[in-house]
């Protein structure tokens, strides 16, 4: 499975930010969609409330354990959708957590959108993503 990274000139700089503008994929042999997870443990307990970088830690941990269930890793990864209560003050925080997780170089499509609430009260961000496997 070969991938392209699409960054083009004239466009706002995305890598430093963790994400590319563009990516196409040729020849996928399967998809993976891992639902909206957040920092929830098997309990759904809340993780590290009120701490955006603990939460933003345990919610990439729980897509990893999902990934992997699947046969997949954050390197498969080309969509991720972020949802936060405070995109001012917490995108900063979980960008610096996802680069823990994913190829800073070439960093999936990526879309940050604030939301008023979660699913579970306590939650700070949610976060799913589809990856492709070879």
């Amino acid at each position: 499975m070969e991938r392209e990274f699409f960054n083009p000139s004239g466009a706002m700089k995305s890598i430093p930010r963790g994400y590319s503008h563009a990516i196409r994929v040729k020849n996928p042999a399967s998809f993976v969609f891992i639902a909206g997870q957040g920092p929830l443990d098997e309990n759904m307990k809340v993780i590290g409330a009120g701490d955006i970088e603990a939460q933003a830690r345990a919610t990439f941990r729980n897509l990893k354990r999902h990934l992997e269930l699947a046969g997949a890793a954050f390197k498969d990864v080309v969509k991720m959708t972020i949802y936060l209560l405070d995109i001012a003050n917490h995108q900063w925080p979980v960008r610096n957590v996802r680069a823990e997780f994913i190829d800073v170089h070439n960093p999936p499509v990526s879309t940050m959108v604030e939301v008023r609430k979660l699913a579970i009260e306590g939650m700070m961000v949610e976060i799913d993503c589809i990856a492709l496997v070879a």
